[in-house]
């Protein structure tokens, strides 16, 4: 395994583990829980908007739930795959 590929998944390594790093210095409120918790509880489809800012602390707390993210084909957008395939997310 040579060239993008190899780049590719050796920042997603990279990547998660500075997530899980970061994220385990993270303290969260969640507001309205209770309405997501309904929501899932039974079966229906949730979508989830957020500011770019909040990406990296909402990636950390809904890792391996099996949210499906939607992901650029842009090549920045595969390292953003890479990371989050090993944080629990499908794309």
């Amino acid at each position: 395994m040579t060239g993008p590929t190899l780049r590719f998944r050796l920042a997603g390594r990279a990547g998660a583990a500075f997530l899980k790093l970061l994220g385990a210095t993270l303290r969260f409120r969640i507001e309205g829980g209770d309405h997501l918790a309904a929501l899932r509880a039974a079966g229906e489809p949730v979508i989830f908007a957020f500011w770019h800012s909040w990406i990296l602390p909402l990636a950390y707390l809904h890792r391996n739930q099996g949210i499906v993210v939607l992901v650029s084909e842009h090549g920045d957008g595969e390292y953003i795959a890479q990371v989050i395939h090993r944080m629990g997310f499908r794309t």
